[in-house]
């Protein structure tokens, strides 16, 4: 992806281990099994660098010994080669990505590939992890996915992105790239991520690992919040209150309408807010050259907790939206209106029924800071229905954002 230490690394050596391997190649014949794939491996390896990797494991939370698949938590940690990834009694769907252009953190073009074929990274965790996730065993919601390569490289998926937006059909575990195994210079397993706006941010060579891991709290204790903080791996902490979102000099304010629903048959009807990307904007980070390997956890004050990616924030539709005000992406609230509007999961005829704060029902929230994450439509868990779907995603009392780095 980038001109990083790991491409420098791998160009200097490039010579001497084609000349180390291609000496024992000629006196030493590799041992060949029945499909040749160690012949193959041999020979992408004798071509290019010692980051290859033959295989990568898949390690989730500790779920103390838990192995009924029907109840969470329940995760199945295991080691995978491109042989595992074909078996098509365990992943019967195989899926071909075509037309990538993979570009550097300044968005210079530095390979296009025609296509990547392999396994939905979704399929690997859900089907080969049997992962039940621990947040009450519903939707993963304060779930991240972190893949490395053995260059060190990480990448961050949040277990909702993979889920329930229209990315997770577009992220991929690669074993071959143009229609044949992957070269040396990708390793024998890539990851990819098509919906990225660069491809390349994301884009996990020499794939070694996959962790699966969970950052949600037991909820305790409700209240309302006019301000909230935020924390992490960042160089100054800084709080923020409702007044602060809402002058305009300082941010972008952002109107949305007909999103649903909230709970107890409420449902969103119209409101402002602040993109939560621009709000993370006034952060500095520690390692702003790493921005794929870090996550946002998002904590209300009863500690209910859920996670994004800094990639989806910031390279992709879930972080911006499409443009529209019903899906604003992902935004802190600074002004709601809610109402009934019939029975749930029906919402009203027209969002002009609960335009105003004084009927039946309605309320005009503004004493609190919510957030929601208007992308996150697809039918997997949590609050889904009728076309009308928030997703897991929202929160009223928000309390503190921590940004966080994969280790």
């Amino acid at each position: 992806m980038f001109y990083s230490p790991r491409r420098f690394s791998a160009f200097v050596h490039k010579s001497i281990i084609f000349l180390i391997f291609g000496i024992q190649f000629t006196f030493c014949s590799p041992k060949v099994t029945g499909d040749g794939s160690d012949l193959v491996a041999f020979a992408l390896l004798s071509s290019e660098n010692t980051f290859y990797s033959h295989s990568f494991s898949l390690k989730g939370p500790e779920n103390n010994g838990n192995t009924n698949q029907t109840i969470a938590p329940y995760f199945e940690s295991g080691l995978y080669t491109i042989t595992s990834l074909q078996n098509e009694s365990k992943f019967p769907q195989r899926v071909t990505l075509y037309n990538f252009s993979i570009k550097d953190k300044n968005g210079n073009l530095i390979e296009v590939v025609s296509s990547f074929t392999g396994v939905l990274l979704r399929d690997l965790i859900n089907i080969g992890g049997k992962f039940k996730p621990f947040d009450k065993g519903k939707d993963g919601r304060a779930t991240v996915v972190i893949l490395e390569g053995k260059d060190g490289f990480k990448a961050v998926v949040s277990y909702t992105e993979l889920m329930r937006t229209t990315l997770g059909a577009e992220m991929l575990i690669a074993f071959e790239k143009n229609g044949a195994l992957l070269d040396a210079n990708s390793g024998s397993m890539a990851f990819v991520s098509k919906g990225d706006k660069n491809q390349g941010s994301r884009y996990v060579k020499y794939l070694s690992k996959i962790t699966v891991t969970n950052e949600w709290l037991n909820q305790s204790g409700t209240g309302t919040t006019s301000s909230f903080s935020i924390t992490g791996d960042i160089v100054t902490p800084l709080n923020y209150s409702l007044s602060d979102l809402q002058n305009v000099s300082s941010f972008q304010s952002i109107d949305f309408t007909g999103i649903g629903p909230i709970s107890n048959s409420k449902h969103y009807i119209s409101g402002k807010g602040v993109s939560l990307l621009e709000i993370l904007s006034k952060v500095t980070l520690r390692n702003p050259n790493d921005l794929q390997s870090y996550y946002v956890i998002l904590e209300a004050t009863d500690k209910y907790r859920f996670t994004h990616s800094y990639s989806e924030l910031s390279n992709t539709i879930v972080g911006s939206g499409s443009g529209t005000s019903a899906t604003p992406g992902v935004i802190v609230i600074t002004e709601f209106k809610k109402g009934l509007g019939g029975d749930y999961p029906n919402p009203p005829a027209s969002p002009s029924n609960y335009t105003s704060c004084s009927g039946t029902n309605n309320t005009c929230d503004t004493e609190y800071i919510a957030t929601i994450s208007s992308e996150d439509t697809a039918p997997y868990g949590g609050d889904v229905s009728s076309g009308i779907n928030l997703g897991p995603r929202k929160m009223s009392w928000l309390n503190t954002i921590i940004v966080k780095k994969a280790e």
